[in-house]
């Protein structure tokens, strides 16, 4: 136990020390981000955001501890930045001994329009890359179970990144309610 935190606070270091990094992780994300809507659409970059106090219990209930204390996100909004179109949560689970950057799209009512891999750290396990095991993501919401064998499905020789994903994702979903419709952040919601 005390080695996996060990090696989680090492790579969290080394992940968090190097601002290069960041800058294409961001990069990255906002393509998706763009590229997931028909419509031409505004990425606007709200930044860190520090976890809610639901974030605990949200954790318990998955099984599956935060990797930091925050997370990053982004509201994306129509050309006359009228509309609300949805929104960007980018967030880090730990695979077998190195941190997976994972972004989740959603729709203005919480549900999963998409989920990628943003950056893949292991050296074994990356078929969670895959647009294909990504896209069985698409549809679900806070309701949804993201049991692995029913809702998902696995990947063999990628059990570990298969479940610290899914779980990852399963988090982002139940976190999106107490992000975007508290207080805190309704100024960001467009009218």
């Amino acid at each position: 136990m005390m080695k996996k935190f060990k090696t989680k606070i090492f790579f969290l270091i080394i992940f968090f020390s190097t601002s290069f990094l960041w800058a294409g992780i961001k990069d990255n994300a906002e393509k998706i981000i763009k590229d997931n809507f028909y419509d031409p659409v505004k990425v606007v970059f709200i930044g860190k955001i520090d976890l809610p106090k639901e974030a605990e219990k949200i954790a318990v209930k998955i099984k599956q501890p935060f990797f930091a204390d925050h997370i990053f996100a982004w509201q994306v909004l129509d050309n006359n930045n009228k509309e609300v179109k949805g929104y960007a949560m980018l967030d880090h689970v730990l695979g077998k001994v190195r941190p997976i950057t994972f972004l989740v799209i959603l729709n203005k009512k919480g549900i999963i329009e998409k989920t990628a891999i943003i950056k893949y750290r292991e050296n074994y396990g990356g078929m969670v890359q895959a647009k294909r095991w990504n896209d069985q993501f698409i549809g679900l919401s806070t309701e949804s179970s993201f049991i692995l064998g029913e809702d998902i499905s696995g990947i063999s020789g990628a059990t570990i990144s298969v479940k610290s994903v899914t779980k990852g994702i399963h988090k982002i979903v139940k976190l999106f309610s107490f992000i975007f419709k508290s207080n805190p952040y309704k100024k960001l919601i467009a009218k």
